[in-house]
């Protein structure tokens, strides 16, 4: 039965590239096993052999990423075919692998991308073949919070088995109405490195950065005053202690710079990244975007 996602069973060779040769190469390379960050006792199920990206990793842990610019020669033909195949100028590249039928990979989404437009994923896959597990469902709102809710019917998940030099696509909705996972095998087998692709819409100029200072040491920093571990803050003049909806916030500001002393805080806001640590999951609230637009207006 013929896959419901994009699916190109000889894509890398059609594309003039030596798959052989390709799996060989990275094999070569340095892996990494990170130990669970839920459990600090074990190591995660499978290897990485790195991550490039034009960002930092919101996720954070084991695939926080290089400089795209960084991004290896043998990995480049290969990218230059897959960003022709997908007509954008991808730009993110992680690349995963499977040593043997004990490693695996959960079901899971991308959260981190939920708020991009085009979320899709491009991935080629080398060497020994593992299923790929796809299993529908929907996201829900648990307060702040977006959870996906698999569907109970399980005549519903579907299993790829994508060949070696092959491509599969994980369009964009199927990050919010599907999850996927590489299941652990029941026979053994040999190594499957998979070469995962991306398109990450890059901002220009001053923008915000969710995280902290370790993160983002350049970002001033406009919260209110905080002591906690890696939070650790001085007050900003413009934190936003009266937790003031967007519209509200901004009238708020509006009114303080007619202070002086707030007008010349302002203005050195001006060109600056600002830092939140709080609003990662919820940045259409957050205060440092009505900041951002008054400094650079």
């Amino acid at each position: 039965m013929r896959p419901t996602i994009p699916y190109l069973d000889k894509f890398v060779m059609e594309a003039g590239l030596d798959a052989d040769a390709l799996f060989d190469a990275i094999a070569a390379t340095p892996a990494v096993r990170e130990r669970n960050k839920r459990n600090k006792t074990s190591l995660i199920r499978h290897t990485m052999y790195g991550t490039w990206s034009p960002i930092g990793y919101e996720r954070g842990g084991y695939r926080n990423p290089q400089p795209f610019a960084d991004l290896p020669d043998l990995y480049k033909p290969l990218l230059a075919a897959v960003s022709e195949y997908a007509k954008l100028p991808l730009n993110y590249v992680s690349v995963a692998a499977y040593e043997t039928e004990l490693d695996y990979m959960n079901f899971h989404t991308h959260q981190e991308d939920y708020k991009r437009a085009d979320q899709t994923v491009y991935c080629v896959s080398l060497g020994e073949i593992r299923t790929l597990a796809l299993r529908p469902g929907h996201i829900e709102k648990i307060g702040r919070v977006e959870k996906f809710i698999p569907d109970a019917d399980k005549s519903k998940y579907e299993y790829i088995t994508p060949a070696h030099g092959s491509l599969y696509v994980l369009p964009s909705h199927y990050n919010r109405d599907h999850q996927h996972a590489i299941p652990d095998a029941e026979l053994p087998c040999g190594l499957r490195i998979c070469v995962n692709f991306k398109y990450i819409p890059v901002s220009t100029g001053p923008q915000v950065r969710w995280g902290n200072k370790e993160e983002f040491p350049d970002a001033v920093y406009v919260g209110k005053a905080n002591s906690r571990g890696k939070f650790d803050c001085p007050a900003s003049p413009f934190g936003n202690v009266k937790k003031l909806k967007p519209g509200p916030y901004r009238e708020y500001v509006l009114d303080l710079v007619k202070e002086p002393c707030y007008a010349q805080e302002l203005e050195k806001l001006r060109g600056r990244d600002l830092l939140c640590p709080w609003c990662k999951s919820n940045e259409k609230d957050c205060h440092a975007r009505v900041l951002l637009e008054l400094a650079n207006a």
